[in-house]
């Protein structure tokens, strides 16, 4: 993201140790000061001005409720999902949804090579909806 906006400043929230400590290094190895790292989770974490954009990256239907609780109205959201439920509740939310898929390959003898799924994810993304939007509410229940 900050080799297309550089004058961005980004603040990553990872409450998992081992992951946090990778981001730091990640950051450090690209060279941008204007990285935080923060040991985390976006349910917990206070915000003063409401953030320009969100990228949520797990923690499922909470974890985005808790972001959009701390963007400001139409700023560009994105969220990935493991789960199709979840990603569809997210979907209809922010107006858009994909599905993207890996796969390997795989060696079949003689010569040849079969692509093998893997786990699938989806990527919600849209603006963010005003403050008591309908869809908000019911968001982490059900």
């Amino acid at each position: 993201l900050l080799r297309l906006r550089p004058d961005l400043v980004l603040c990553q929230l990872e409450p998992r140790e081992e992951r946090a400590a990778n981001a730091e290094v990640n950051a450090a190895a690209f060279g941008h000061p204007r990285v935080e790292v923060r040991r985390e989770r976006i349910q917990d974490h206070a915000v003063e001005v409401p953030y320009d954009a969100a990228i949520v990256g797990g923690g499922g239907l909470e974890a985005l409720a808790a972001a959009l609780a701390r963007v400001r109205a139409g700023a560009p959201v994105v969220a990935s999902f493991v789960d199709p439920t979840r990603a569809g509740r997210a979907g209809e939310l922010l107006g858009h949804l994909e599905l993207i898929e890996v796969a390997r390959g795989v060696p079949t003898p003689p010569s040849g090579v079969r692509l093998v799924p893997a786990t699938p994810v989806f990527v919600a993304w849209g603006p963010a909806p005003e403050a008591g939007h309908e869809g908000l509410a019911g968001l982490v229940e059900g």
